[in-house]
């Protein structure tokens, strides 16, 4: 199942490749480690499958000899924003998209072993390929969580008379009752 969203997701992205672009911005990001640079690609909002996507982009990292790192693909739907990254692995030499994939499955529980050191993960490719090609990442849809209305947590209000400008205002002072 997710193979196959991926699928129809590369499709989308083939798709865009055929547009005509209305923005290419190639930025050097010196503080990024590996891939320092990014090649970002914005089309115009575009239809897929009947659903209307709104700020469609790819965006492209690259090392410093331009080779491609990953690729994520963005758009908007209403009030929701997908991101897909893609990630060279199959033949690749890419340790850092290994990582990746490695550093995700563990932290949403998938695998009980954490991303290795960079060391082991050079000396034992095997091991990790094996591990990474085990990952059972369809089980995730089991826990999926649909949710229309995010709210998000309203910040407190600073009390200037309280405490100055870095106190924080009690509860019933920031709602405004006495």
């Amino acid at each position: 199942q997710a193979d196959g969203y991926a699928e129809q997701q590369w499709e989308f992205a083939m798709g865009l490749l055929a547009q005509e672009p209305m923005e290419v911005e190639y930025k050097y990001i010196p503080m990024a480690s590996g891939s320092q640079y990014l090649l970002a690609v914005k089309y115009q909002e575009t239809s897929w499958k009947g659903q209307s996507r709104q700020f469609p982009q790819m965006r492209f990292r690259l090392d410093e000899e331009n080779h491609l790192s990953s690729l994520t693909l963005h758009w908007q739907e209403g009030s929701r924003v997908t991101d897909i990254s893609y990630f060279p692995y199959e033949g690749s030499a890419s340790l850092q998209a290994e990582r990746k994939i490695w550093g995700f499955a563990y932290e949403v529980g998938l695998i009980e072993e954490g991303v290795p050191a960079l060391s082991d993960q050079e000396d034992d490719r095997e091991r990790c390929r094996t591990v990474i090609s085990g990952i059972d990442f369809e089980s995730l849809s089991e826990r999926e969580v649909h949710q229309e209305e995010l709210a998000f947590p309203v910040p407190p209000v600073r009390d200037k008379e309280a405490g100055g400008s870095g106190s924080i205002a009690g509860e019933r002072e920031a709602n405004g009752s006495e």
